[in-house]
C-alpha cells in the first residue's frame, strides 16, 4: 500500500507539472510581449512628441535644432540610433556622424520611406525594431529601438513563474502524499492490524483445540 501512494504522489506530481508547464510558458510569452510592447510604445511616443519640433527645423532650414533634437531622441532609453531620410533614402542627418549622406535601401527602409506612416517593423537581428514617423517636405524620421532589455526582464520573469510552479507542485504533492498516508495508510494499517490479531487468536484457539 505505502508503494501504492509513493507512485500515486509522484504520478500526481507528473500530472500537476503537465498542466503547469503550458501555462507557464503562456505567462512568460505574454509578459515578454507586455514588456517589448512597453518599450516600443514609450518610444514611438517620445518620436511623435519630437516630430512637430523636427518639421519646424525643416522648414526653417535650422540644422542645429534639428541635429539637437536627434541626439535627444537618441539619448532616449532603448533607441539606440535616430536619423532622417529623404525620399531618396538618403541620410540627412543622423546621430552618428560618419551615417551622414549614407544610403539606406534594404526593404524595411524602402517600405518605411514609400508608406510614410507609422511603422514598426522588427528588423532582421530581433533584438531590434524599426520605428517610423512621416515628417515635411518627404521626409522619414527613423529610430532603431533594442528590445533587448525586455527580453531579458522576460528570462526573469519566466524563472519565476517556474520557481512559483515548482513550489505550487512540490507542495500539493507532500500534501497529497500525508493525506493519503492519514487517510488511507494509516486505516489500511489498523484493519490489517486487527485482522492479523483476529487471525493470530484464531489460530491460537485451533491450538488449544
Amino acid at each position: 500500500m505505502k508503494k501504492n501512494i509513493i507512485f500515486l504522489s509522484f504520478f500526481t506530481l507528473l500530472f500537476i507539472c503537465g498542466i503547469f508547464y503550458p501555462i507557464v510558458n503562456l505567462l512568460s510569452k505574454d509578459k515578454a510581449k507586455d514588456l517589448q510592447s512597453l518599450i516600443l510604445q514609450k518610444a514611438q511616443t517620445e518620436l511623435k512628441i519630437t516630430v512637430p519640433h523636427l518639421n519646424k527645423s525643416i522648414q526653417n532650414s535650422d540644422d542645429i535644432n534639428l541635429l539637437s533634437n536627434i541626439e535627444l531622441l537618441a539619448n532616449f532609453p532603448n533607441i539606440v540610433s535616430c536619423f532622417i531620410l529623404d525620399r531618396d533614402r538618403k541620410v540627412i542627418i543622423h546621430n552618428n556622424t560618419n551615417e551622414w549622406n549614407t544610403e539606406k535601401h534594404s526593404s524595411i527602409y524602402d517600405k518605411a520611406v514609400i508608406q510614410r506612416k507609422e511603422l514598426i517593423e522588427e528588423m532582421s537581428n530581433n533584438n531590434f525594431f524599426l520605428l517610423s514617423e512621416p515628417l515635411g517636405n518627404d521626409h522619414t524620421l527613423i529610430a532603431i529601438v533594442s528590445v533587448k532589455k525586455s527580453k531579458e526582464l522576460a528570462k526573469y520573469w519566466q524563472i519565476k513563474y517556474y520557481s512559483i510552479a515548482s513550489s505550487v507542485t512540490i507542495m500539493i504533492t507532500f500534501i497529497l502524499y500525508f493525506l493519503s498516508r492519514f487517510l488511507i495508510l494509516s486505516p489500511f494499517n489498523r484493519i490489517k492490524k486487527v485482522l492479523k490479531t483476529i487471525t493470530d487468536q484464531q489460530k491460537m484457539k485451533n491450538i488449544t483445540k
